[in-house]
């Protein structure tokens, strides 16, 4: 099922390629110029679920530097799937990367409190909504 509910216990589980993810954002997004270990950088991870792909990312960057400067949130309205992804991060030691929240991309006064975010990955979530392209356009916003 999706999904997973049982919490990673290695980063080998995941089948998220993050190093592919941010050289196409690098690449697309930053045309080649940013550098995620050394620059200050927040992700937004969308309707994050149990946070693979944050999981991923923090794992990949940590790989290189421990990261300190990378500040990855993963927002979902579900509890009981954040809840997962939180026991993952603390299984493989990404507490100090990755935040979870609880709430949804297209609450106003969740998302100003969070702030502005260099990447936005929201996968698999937008089609959720009533109107897909407001969701997009909020996100936007931030």
């Amino acid at each position: 099922p999706y999904p997973r509910d049982v919490p990673l216990t290695s980063s080998s589980q995941i089948d998220v390629n993050a190093k592919l993810l941010l050289d196409l954002s690098n690449y697309y997004l930053f045309k080649g110029k940013k550098n995620f270990i050394s620059d200050n950088f927040r992700i937004l991870i969308a309707g994050g679920s149990i946070g693979d792909e944050a999981i991923a990312i923090a794992t990949e960057l940590k790989k290189t530097n421990n990261a300190t400067n990378v500040e990855i949130i993963v927002l979902d309205v579900s509890r009981y799937s954040l809840a997962i992804g939180k026991t993952s991060a603390e299984n493989l030691n990404l507490t100090n990367l990755i935040t979870f929240i609880e709430g949804s991309l297209l609450d106003p006064i969740i998302m100003a409190e969070l702030g502005f975010f260099d990447l936005i990955i929201c996968i698999g979530v937008l089609h959720h909504l009533h109107n897909p392209a407001e969701g997009l356009r909020f996100l936007f916003l931030f």
